[in-house]
């Protein structure tokens, strides 16, 4: 067995070592090891914290932007989208891809608005059903704004249907903050 430390240290056989030194070596190694397990549990739970932190932010974000478009004369539809969540996502990836299908399914002249960006869409873009969202966003003049992670949904929906959608604001980002 042998030991070093740093960059350029020089190789001891831990053979050679009196046992003072060894039973020094393993409290060292014993001390290195539970700091780092020490560092590792404070590390989960600071992550629990934030993850936490983040799900009641976007839901109280969520909750100002939905009020400052009300307070706009805007009617919201699918309100109950702002405050799902699954993992760290807005719902799980069947309600997520309901969500896009519901886009063009009003009475006409609506924005379908993203509420957040972040990441996610990708995982939905092969289920998507951009010929029946076209349709029906151009029968009801539907317009479809967001930006962030919705770029991917943006781009695909060109490609797919030669359908345009907007590069534009998303409800928490720029209704939500106070």
């Amino acid at each position: 067995m042998t030991a070093g430390i740093g960059h350029n240290a020089q190789v001891v056989s831990v053979n050679s070592l009196s046992q003072a030194d060894k039973e020094f070596l393993k409290g060292v190694v014993k001390e290195l090891d539970d700091s780092l397990t020490r560092i590792a549990a404070e590390r989960d739970l600071q992550k629990e914290a934030i993850e936490e932190h983040n799900k009641q932010n976007d839901a109280e974000i969520a909750k100002r932007g939905a009020a400052a478009l009300r307070a706009q004369g805007c009617e919201l539809v699918n309100t109950e989208c702002l405050t799902r969540q699954h993992q760290r996502f807005a719902g799980d990836d069947d309600a997520r891809l309901a969500d896009l299908h519901q886009i063009g399914t009003g009475s006409g002249q609506e924005i379908a608005m993203a509420i957040r960006g972040g990441y996610g869409l990708t995982r939905l873009l092969d289920r998507i059903d951009f010929a029946a969202i076209h349709q029906r966003a151009r029968a009801t003049n539907t317009i479809i704004v967001g930006h962030s992670d919705f770029t991917a949904f943006s781009l695909a929906y060109l490609a797919a249907t030669g359908g345009v959608a907007f590069a534009g604001p998303m409800l928490c980002a720029d209704f939500g903050p106070p």
